[in-house]
């Protein structure tokens, strides 16, 4: 990408201006860049255009995830739209020269949340619960990667190969019986950074499917969530309530077994993530430090 990085602070810096020419010069979207997301970090850090001949406005995203991948995403999503959830149109999905793949979605209404109290948890709840069911339909969809088969594990190539500690912890984790079943839709990144709101507890809209979609449990979804809204407490002004809010509901929900499971499958996921990411080898061991602290 030879433009400017405008994204310059995000975990993946990237040039919504070089991006955007791409995607005009292979569509003839004839989009122009308006804007770009206030948010900092992250890794896809939503630029926002406009169509010159129409005057729509669309949200644009970059990942690494695959084109396949992404293509079985936007056809999920128009599943989800047909009934009733509030997740963006794909209307572009476009593999650019660097391997990144870009997204022009629908630009859904509404923000993020300022505060997070016991209410926004029961408004997230129940916008994962519209997720029940979606895909049992759709068996070609996978589980999480996290539950995959240890023999074609992604974390083979990261958590196998980074130490002897983080293969210590795959195996460990690999040599139990944890699976996911289930025909849910589950968003693979419920964070409150990524659900927005036209009125304090209405959600309006769940984006950023830029890891792909999965098919299984969508209880699994909000153990991200519950580790999000702990990481994330000071910026989105969660409070104590919201805490025990999800608590409550985890608990009520999953067994302690499948809980726990859950969650160490989560944070291998996370830590597999870094070391793909390429992020600085204290925050990978950090990372990896949760993980120990999460297994049984």
């Amino acid at each position: 990408m030879r433009g400017k990085l405008e994204f310059r602070d995000s975990e993946n810096p990237w040039s919504p201006i070089d991006v955007i020419a791409e995607i005009n010069a292979r569509t003839g979207a004839g989009l122009e860049l308006i804007g770009l997301d206030d948010q900092t970090g992250g890794t896809s850090s939503a630029a926002y255009a406009r169509q010159r001949a129409t005057g729509a406005e669309f949200a644009i995203t970059r990942t690494s995830a695959s084109l396949t991948e992404m293509l079985h995403t936007a056809t999920v999503l128009e599943l989800a739209r047909s009934a009733g959830c509030p997740v963006p149109q794909h209307l572009h999905t476009v593999e650019l020269p660097d391997g990144y793949v870009a997204i022009v979605q629908q630009r859904l209404p509404g923000r993020r949340p300022r505060r997070v109290d016991a209410n926004t948890v029961d408004a997230m709840v129940a916008t994962n619960n519209q997720f029940a069911g979606l895909l049992s339909e759709r068996s070609d969809i996978p589980a999480p990667a996290a539950f995959a088969a240890p023999r074609i594990s992604l974390w083979n190539a990261t958590l196998g190969r980074y130490s002897s500690r983080s293969q210590r912890l795959m195996d460990r984790c690999h040599s139990g019986s944890s699976s996911m079943t289930g025909d849910d839709l589950v968003h693979l990144d419920y964070s409150l950074g990524n659900v927005l709101y036209d009125t304090p507890y209405h959600v309006s809209g769940v984006v950023d499917w830029n890891r792909g979609v999965a098919r299984g449990d969508r209880w699994y979804a909000l153990i991200g969530t519950q580790v999000n809204m702990v990481a994330e407490a000071g910026m989105y002004g969660v409070t104590a309530e919201a805490i025990d809010r999800i608590d409550q509901i985890l608990n009520t929900e999953l067994d302690d077994q499948t809980r726990a499971q859950y969650r160490e499958r989560w944070y291998l996921d996370n830590a597999h993530r870094s070391i793909l990411g390429r992020f600085p080898a204290d925050r990978i061991e950090q990372d990896l430090d949760l993980v120990e602290q999460h297994q049984a």
